[in-house]
């Protein structure tokens, strides 16, 4: 198995996140009782991912997060006109990603989520 990065930071829309790896999983459960791999935490700005996972199912989870934490920074888009509102989704996904994309702060990121499992 892959080594995991330590805990690590990214730049969403100018906003530090911070990225923990647990390597005992998260041990949460929704209420259903389905297993999660990963959380992300606007208050403190912070992702939690289980380290435990496959490497695949971590790099899957990561880019699930980051885009919990992109919506976190949009505007209440809910509270649109019903025939604007996926725009407005897709215009905030548009810049978050766009700006993570090109921030060298998530450089870390990139290559992670790059790598083949093996």
């Amino acid at each position: 198995m892959e080594p995991k990065p330590s805990i690590k930071a990214l730049d969403i829309l100018g906003r530090r996140v911070e990225v923990h790896f647990l390597s005992n999983g998260l041990n949460i459960a929704t209420d259903d009782g389905t297993q999660l791999f990963g959380q992300y935490e606007s208050g403190p700005d912070r992702i939690r991912i289980a380290g435990n996972a496959s490497p695949d199912q971590i790099r899957a989870t990561l880019v699930h997060e980051i885009t919990h934490a992109v919506l976190g920074r949009g505007p209440d888009v809910d509270r649109l006109p019903q025939g604007e509102i996926e725009e407005a989704y897709v215009r905030l996904f548009e810049t978050g990603w766009y700006a993570f994309l090109r921030s060298s702060a998530n450089a870390w990121a990139l290559k992670f989520l790059q790598q083949k499992e093996k």
